[in-house]
Order: C-alpha cells, then sequence, then structure tokens
C-alpha cells in the first residue's frame, strides 16, 4: 500500500546527479536491498544524494550507505561517517563545496520515477548467490556464475530469484552430487485445470488457482501471493481485476504489515477482513482499499503438510456480506492441494536444479 513497508523513487537531478528519497519502513528491507539500490546510481564522475528524511529506522541504512554520497536527515543523528545535512538546500551547498554546484530546479520540473522493491530485492539476492557460487566453484566472473545459474533454471523451468536463494538457503553439497540417496514424491494431484503436470509452475499453478477461487466466491477483484524466497515478504505471483496502483503496492507486501493476506500468513488460518471495521489492519492499507472500492478481504493461507506457509490466495469483494460455509469449504480445499503441490515443488523440481547447477559446475 502507498505507506505500508518501504518505497524508493529515483530524482535526476543533473545527468551526473541523482536523488534517491526512501519513504515509509526502513526496516522492512534487508542491508542489501538498500546497498542495490544506492550501488546502482554512484560511480565515477556521479554524484548522490540520499533523502532518508521521510524514512522510519533510519538506523538501518548504516553499514549500506557509499561514503561518497551525501545523506539528508531531516535533523536525525546517523552513525556512520557519511556526509549529513538536515535538508536538501545544505545537501546542496555541501555538493557545490566539493565542487559539484546544483541548478535550482523547480519540483514540478524533476524527472521522478519509483524504483521497485521487487526487483531490488531479486537483484540483490541473486547477486548474494552469484558469489557463492563464483567461491564454491572457482569460476572466473560472475557472468559464468550467472551462466550456471541461467542454464539450470531454464532446463527445470524455475525462476532465476528462486533458484539464487535456495543456493544461499540449502547447505552445500559435500560431494558429486548434492542430494545422495534423495527419494522424490509423485506430484500431488490437483482437481481444478492447471496445465499439464509436467509444465506447472509455481506462477501458473497460482494462477490457475485464483481463476477458480474467484469464480466460486464471485469475486470483483484477487491476488495469489506466493512467500518470497528468503521468508521476509509476500510476493504477487497473478492476480485480476486490480488497478494498476495496488498491483504496485501488492508486488511485494513485509511479512510484518497490517494486511489480511499477512494476517493469514502469520495465523496459518483463514483471515475474513470487513476493510470498514477490522482493527487488524494499518490505516494506510484500509485507505488504499477503500479507495478502490474493495470492502471486504478472505485470504487464505497454501499451507504444506508441516503446517508452513508457502503462499495466500485472497479475493476482494465490493460488499461486506460473508461468504457461504459451503464456498469457504470449496476455497480451503484448493488451498490445501495448492500447498501440498508448492511444498512438492520446493522439495523436488527447486532441489532437482540445485543438483543440475552442481553438476554443470563440477563437469570436467
Amino acid at each position: 500500500m502507498p505507506a505500508v513497508g518501504l518505497r524508493v523513487q529515483l530524482t535526476e537531478l543533473t545527468p551526473t546527479t541523482h536523488l534517491i528519497t526512501f519513504i515509509g519502513d526502513l526496516g522492512a528491507a534487508s542491508t542489501h536491498v538498500i546497498r542495490q539500490a544506492l550501488a546502482d546510481h554512484i560511480g565515477p564522475g556521479r554524484q548522490l544524494l540520499v533523502d532518508l528524511s521521510r524514512a522510519d529506522r533510519v538506523e538501518r541504512t548504516a553499514s549500506a550507505l557509499p561514503g561518497q554520497c551525501v545523506v539528508i536527515t531531516g535533523g536525525r543523528q546517523l552513525p556512520g561517517s557519511v556526509s549529513t545535512a538536515s535538508t536538501i538546500d545544505e545537501a546542496r551547498a555541501i555538493l557545490a563545496a566539493q565542487g559539484h554546484p546544483l541548478p535550482v530546479v523547480e519540483d514540478s520540473e524533476r524527472t521522478t520515477s519509483e524504483l521497485d522493491i521487487r526487483t531490488l530485492r531479486n537483484r540483490a539476492l541473486i547477486a548474494d548467490a552469484l558469489d557463492i557460487i563464483q567461491q564454491r566453484y572457482d569460476q572466473p566472473t560472475a557472468e559464468d556464475a550467472f551462466a550456471l545459474l541461467g542454464q539450470a533454471s531454464q532446463r527445470h523451468n524455475v525462476p532465476v530469484r528462486i533458484l539464487a536463494a535456495a543456493v544461499l538457503r540449502v547447505p552445500a553439497p559435500k560431494g558429486t552430487t548434492w542430494f545422495p540417496g534423495r527419494l522424490k514424491a509423485p506430484q500431488p494431484p490437483l482437481s481444478f485445470p492447471a496445465g499439464p503436470a509436467a509444465a506447472r509452475t509455481v506462477r501458473n499453478v497460482l494462477r490457475s488457482l485464483l481463476t477458480v477461487v474467484m469464480r466460486a466466491t464471485d469475486a470483483n477483484s484477487g491476488d495469489a501471493q506466493s512467500v518470497a524466497p528468503l521468508d521476509d515478504g509476500l510476493v504477487l505471483e497473478s492476480q485480476q481485476g486490480m488497478p494498476d496502483e495496488l498491483v504496485r503496492d501488492f508486488s511485494w507486501i513485509a511479512l510484518a504489515d497490517s494486511t489480511p493476506c499477512t494476517r493469514a500468513y502469520r495465523d496459518r488460518a483463514h483471515v475474513d477482513a470487513d476493510i470498514t471495521t477490522t482493527e487488524t489492519i494499518s490505516e494506510e492499507a484500509r485507505e488504499a482499499l477503500l479507495s478502490h472500492g474493495i470492502r471486504r478481504m478472505y485470504s487464505t493461507p497454501l499451507l504444506a503438510l508441516s503446517g508452513r506457509c508457502l503462499g495466500v490466495i485472497s479475493t476482494h469483494h465490493a460488499d461486506t456480506a460473508g461468504l457461504h460455509d459451503g464456498v469457504v469449504q470449496v476455497v480451503d480445499r484448493l488451498a490445501t492441494e495448492t500447498g501440498r503441490w508448492l511444498d512438492w515443488h520446493r522439495k523436488t523440481v527447486v532441489f532437482d536444479a540445485l543438483e543440475r547447477l552442481h553438476q554443470l559446475a563440477t563437469a570436467e
């Protein structure tokens, strides 16, 4: 939602001077994500201003800030050795003293764009995985490491971000095979159309699930989310009927946010939320949903047999009337099937892709 979690804006002050503005909760982002956003816009011949005056928990940035930037703090203290200023005018004076004067440009004339938090997270995650692959397999460059990751990803139709996360999370192989003696479980059945079993992906299965659930609940719009690779958020995999603004805001939601879908994740239970009255939702989220005519949400977790939540399916409704018990039971059954399938995919297809990566990297 607009003020939930974290937003990052990029403003081009001059062709070589950029302003990055963090808005919201910096605690909702890993240091790697913050560092990625900054690294993209700093380098030889460039100047970078970082505005933290509209951010919460700014101490989160201390280890990620490059020394050559100027940080606008809004008067707050910031640990570290970077140059700080209370306002953009003070930051402008610092740059001028360094020989980089900035022309005065009205806000309406500046070019400002929103950086995609989900993309930043994925890139940071992949970069960390490439570092491991380079070191583990003695690869000359990050490009060589990415070639290995890409081949394994394509061979098993596993997104690079998912495979990269597995490289980070799964203990390193100790022999010629990554998972010696591994027994593969059969693919769990799905009672809804999801394409040929051999070609199913997480996104396609969640897209198919959403179509069936929206039809069963007569929903106005809806979304299907997977749990982010490092278990720190919910990632939008599919949506129907959602306006562009909500699609942007739902693309990645921190698990600590107060929304029906994050509550379903935390409680491991179905959440029926009347947006007009519920107290378990932030005011920012309530305003965003109501502004788009969403007055009720039904969020159902997608659980593995172990109880681990691997995703959430949510439907959005214009009225506040509840779902019939029979409809809720149908949604719960479909969610149960999908949760078991997601768990199988994680333990089978993703592990197959890791094994392929290991074989490619160790081939003579």
